[in-house]
């Protein structure tokens, strides 16, 4: 599929241009590029990899059960006490 090691990028670019509302898929092999404002699609991006950055902090430190974490950051519901029992933080209790 890829011709070169360069051509493996690709599809993080595209992925890219299309989170930050830069590219328009057309159908699943077209796409359209909207440059219309890059500045803002950059601005996006750096608030997303901040955003992500944090949360991947607060997982790697949290001293509760890291399923319990997971789930949360998710949206899905859990009790405050629930515990796996498997990871590293419900293992040393």
């Amino acid at each position: 599929m890829f011709t070169n090691k360069s051509d493996r990028q690709y599809p993080l670019y595209l992925g890219i241009l299309h989170s930050s509302k830069q590219l328009k898929w057309l159908d699943p092999y077209t796409y359209q590029l909207t440059l219309n404002e890059p500045k803002q699609a950059i601005n996006i991006l750096i608030d997303r990899q901040k955003k992500s950055t944090k949360q991947t902090h607060k997982y790697l430190t949290t001293k509760r059960c890291r399923w319990n974490f997971l789930l949360s950051s998710f949206g899905f519901s859990t009790r405050s006490n629930f515990s796996c029992g498997k990871c590293d933080n419900c293992f040393q209790k």
